[in-house]
């Protein structure tokens, strides 16, 4: 934000409008009619549609007249042009939306008008810049100008109305004609104007989407509150949200992290990545994006099923539903639950609750982390030390665990240039993957071992000595357990392998594959597995896929492999978290006490 000199004052567009209060009154309405149209009430879901068009002209009026009463008071840039550009786009949306409902026989001209129009408006890149009015000193030099326009998305609450007048008629025509392959080129330009590129990562990418411009528009600041580290090896800070749009800065909370054992005069610094958690649930509050998530799905929809209507649950569903447990280490310490309800089909995001709120802390300090049976957590010290948890009472938050309760000792005298790290195998078992240099040739090796604990459900007894399954094990730089033996590698070009271990969960050297079940993997930051073929990829804005790999117990045998998806996990909250811990097996070996 620049700034302001003498008796200079800043009115910003967006707040001497009620413009927050538009978008999230469209907000809703777009939900209501988005629902309606899921439960196939699409007549209602028009007729909602036209009256909230027809509403708009009271957006685009009061705009105007606000814009009257601050040309009378302070210096203006060119919003007045704005205003009736926007009030164009506002009664040509309008008429077709009349269009459609009154002759549905002609929602592929209805669609094809309404994508020229969104085009025209994306494109217009004047029109999502505003000037904010700047009270003009009185001493003002001849050379002094307003503040320069900047985007604010005022034209967002038509913009969106106009994406569904799209998404309805694309259905009708859809419907009416079967042609699915020209309104899939549609809804992929749509997706471009409306959702965040898998590549986009936030001050690293020029924003392009309006997706992309509003995720940029809102911000976490971290202030350093204490210079020096204090004597308990403290520092604290404070969360300002920064809100470019409205220029406005509001105070989220303080935050006093553990950052060592200080020295003499050892000055505070701000990791730029404990307030991503913070910045992302900013971001997924924030109406405008609220609006461009839910313009996503429904884009989404017609781009891979030609409808907005759920899916028919008949008594024989070809798919089976799942609720899947997910936990998350933020960088200080905090852990948090999630659950995600989905079934194997994907054609919906899954519902995403988080359950509870901070239910542990500390749990940065562990090198590892690893769960099972929805609630059994594994955690691996630097000295390879091994506690086990249960996570007993969710409402009880970080005392709402048994343990810890120590299976493996340190190890006292670990060897000399030797490296471990686990993938997991569910149910209280491990798949060490251990890294030496032979001696003979001076290569590194890597052998591939089990490890078991055989009371997963109670934390009694120790972590078993390991059992070799193969000595010669090649390199995947991301590894990864889904569960009953199976193991996913993806190698250094992207392709994802299947392995199972077919002993599991006893001693063995029987182990399948490698077999090449996916390509491309390599675009997303982390990749982890979750129950039942389950596997999800976060990309490095922090959005998530989900996919389903139907063939995951037995592997592709030959045959093509079988996926479900991708679908898009609602929130970019997941690049808060330094780790992210699926739980992985139905249930602990030996069964549940």
């Amino acid at each position: 934000m620049p700034d302001l000199e003498g008796d200079e004052v800043y009115v910003t567009v967006a707040q001497m409008v009620p413009y927050v209060n538009y978008v999230v009154t469209a907000y809703k309405a777009l939900e209501a009619i988005y629902n309606f149209g899921r439960e196939s009430k699409v007549e209602k879901a028009l007729r909602e549609l036209d009256e909230r068009l027809t509403r708009l002209e009271q957006f685009v009026t009061d705009l105007d007249e606000r814009l009257s009463e601050l040309e009378a008071k302070v210096a203006q840039g060119e919003n007045r042009a704005r205003v009736r550009t926007m009030r164009e786009h506002q009664l040509s949306f309008s008429e077709l939306g009349r269009d459609l409902t009154n002759r549905p026989q002609d929602a592929a001209v209805v669609a094809a008008n309404a994508l020229d129009r969104l085009r025209a408006m994306y494109r217009d890149d004047d029109l999502w810049l505003w000037s904010d009015a700047i009270k003009k000193p009185d001493d003002a030099p001849s050379s002094w100008r307003p503040a320069p326009t900047r985007f604010k998305g005022l034209p967002l609450p038509i913009f969106a109305y106009g994406a569904m007048i799209w998404v309805f008629s694309a259905q009708e025509a859809i419907r009416a004609s079967g042609d699915r392959a020209t309104y899939r080129k549609g809804a992929d330009e749509v997706l471009t104007w409306v959702a965040t590129r898998a590549e986009y990562v936030e001050y690293q990418t020029p924003p392009q989407s309006l997706a992309e411009r509003f995720r940029h528009a809102v911000r976490v600041e971290i202030i350093i509150s204490t210079r020096y580290v204090t004597p308990t090896g403290r520092c604290d800070y404070s969360f300002v949200a920064v809100n470019d749009i409205e220029r406005t800065r509001k105070g989220l909370r303080g935050v006093s992290m553990h950052v060592g054992r200080p020295t003499t005069s050892t000055f505070c610094t701000a990791d730029p990545r404990i307030a991503e958690g913070d910045e992302a649930i900013l971001e997924d509050e924030f109406p405008q994006l609220m609006t461009l998530r839910m313009l996503e799905d429904a884009v989404t929809r017609i781009k891979t099923r030609g409808t907005l209507v759920d899916p028919f649950i008949g008594q024989f569903p070809n798919w089976t539903a799942h609720r899947l447990t997910l936990y998350g280490i933020r960088p200080n310490g905090d852990l948090h639950r999630f659950q995600l309800e989905t079934t194997t089909a994907l054609t919906d995001p899954p519902k995403v609750t988080p359950i509870g709120g901070v239910v542990g802390t500390g749990w940065h300090n562990f090198t590892e982390v690893h769960g099972t049976y929805d609630k059994i957590m594994y955690a691996f010290s630097g000295d390879r030390a091994v506690n086990w948890y249960r996570h007993d009472d969710v409402g009880r938050g970080p005392a709402g665990w048994s343990g810890p309760r120590r299976i493996r000792a340190p190890y006292e005298f670990p060897l000399l240039g030797e490296g471990q790290w686990h993938v997991n195998a569910g149910g209280g078992s491990f798949m060490l993957v251990r890294t030496f240099h032979d001696p003979r040739d001076f290569r590194i090796k890597r052998s591939l071992e089990l490890i078991r604990h055989r009371d997963a459900s109670n934390g009694t007894g120790s972590l078993g000595k390991s059992s070799m399954i193969v000595s010669q094990w090649r390199y995947y730089p991301k590894f990864f357990g889904g569960g009953e033996g199976v193991l996913y590698g993806i190698d250094e070009s992207g392709d994802l392998f299947w392995h199972r271990h077919t002993s599991w969960p006893n001693p063995g050297t029987a182990l399948e594959g490698p077999h090449k079940i996916g390509n491309g993997w390599n675009v997303f930051e982390r990749v982890f597995a979750l129950n039942s073929g389950f596997i999800a990829g976060i990309y490095p804005n922090g959005e998530m896929a989900l996919y389903h790999f139907t063939q995951w117990r037995w592997g592709p045998r030959g045959a093509q492999p079988v996926w479900r998806g991708p679908i898009r996990v609602p929130g970019t909250q997941w690049r808060g978290f330094q780790t992210l811990i699926p739980m992985v097996g139905d249930a602990p070996v030996g069964g549940v006490n």
